[in-house]
């Protein structure tokens, strides 16, 4: 079987009542980021895997980004799955950024 691409989704609630948690939930946001995740919303964030395998070693190394206090979830999902989310209202995601020569619309 062809190893697929997929999608790790990194969903995160962490506090912001001192200023030393502020600045812990804006250094993981940062570093989510610089590893390559792009916002989907506010605490949501997207990565595109290769393939399927890709995906432990990526939870992996979100862990290691992750604060200590607060919760950090993430959910490996394929492409496909990723791919038939509706946006009810608001404006969506533009799948069009992960529009490389990973994917063909």
């Amino acid at each position: 079987m062809r190893d697929r691409k997929s999608v790790l989704m990194v969903i995160y609630d962490l506090p912001t009542l001192t200023s030393e948690q502020r600045r812990d939930a804006q250094k993981f946001r940062k570093k989510l980021i610089a590893s390559g995740f792009l916002s989907l919303q506010e605490s949501v964030y997207v990565k595109l895997l290769r393939n399927a395998s890709g995906a432990d070693s990526e939870v992996a190394a979100v862990q290691q980004l992750a604060p200590r206090e607060g919760v950090v979830q993430v959910i490996p999902m394929s492409l496909q799955v990723f791919q038939n989310m509706r946006t009810l209202t608001g404006e969506g995601f533009n799948m069009k950024v992960f529009a490389d020569d990973l994917i063909f619309f």
